[in-house]
């Protein structure tokens, strides 16, 4: 028998052949299947920890915000270290109003977010989005050391629903990548001018096989 070729076809099965040539394959009786390996799973996540504090230094409330991270999020990951991206080094905190929301969307940018607007503009003191600056990593996330303030000074009622990470820190900017969303886990929160918050984000990464 004149042997041209040998392979093997892989999908979620595995065949071994010999090619003798014309299209004609010889099947070599080894068959792999693979269809009940379970594939490895890779999850990015973490949660946000607010804490308001009145003008006079005690504390008002404290919340914790579970986040969703979105696709562009997701695909920053994947894009910096798979593809050799340019990494995103500077990253901030917004605030979300609670006026108009209607819900998140895992496709949501800072382009496009039809189901919430941001509490920025003189609602707080700080003149740019308050930047989040994490530590190194340990035991598999990272999280700011220090507190990410907002120096409240909004001069009516203001009801917020969460907070988000992105990366462009101009108020109400809409350009850069917006990693996550999250609402807090007790509600909606109310702040008054003279108020401070201040803001602890966990991020992690978990894996599974």
């Amino acid at each position: 028998m004149d042997i041209v070729g040998s392979g093997m076809s892989v999908g979620i099965a595995a065949d071994a052949y010999v090619d003798r040539g014309f299209g004609e394959e010889v099947p070599q009786g080894i068959h792999l299947d693979f269809s009940n390996l379970a594939p490895a799973s890779f999850s990015v996540g973490g949660f946000f920890v607010v804490e308001c504090i009145g003008p006079d230094g005690e504390r008002k409330w404290i919340d914790d915000l579970k986040n969703g991270v979105t696709d562009s999020g997701i695909a920053s990951v994947l894009g910096v270290y798979l593809q050799a991206q340019t990494q995103i080094t500077d990253w901030y905190l917004l605030l979300i109003d609670n006026a108009g929301w209607t819900g998140y969307s895992a496709s949501d940018t800072m382009a496009s977010h039809a189901g919430w607007s941001e509490a920025g503009g003189a609602n707080y003191s700080q003149s740019t989005r308050p930047a989040w600056t994490p530590g190194a990593p340990s035991g598999g996330a990272v999280v700011n050391a220090s507190t990410v303030d907002f120096s409240m000074t909004n001069s009516t009622a203001l009801t917020i629903k969460g907070v988000a990470l992105c990366s462009n820190n101009t108020k109400g900017g809409t350009t850069g990548t917006l990693f996550a969303t999250a609402s807090f886990s007790g509600g909606t929160k109310s702040v008054s001018s003279g108020d401070t918050l201040k803001v602890t984000y966990t991020v992690g990464a978990t894996s599974s096989s």
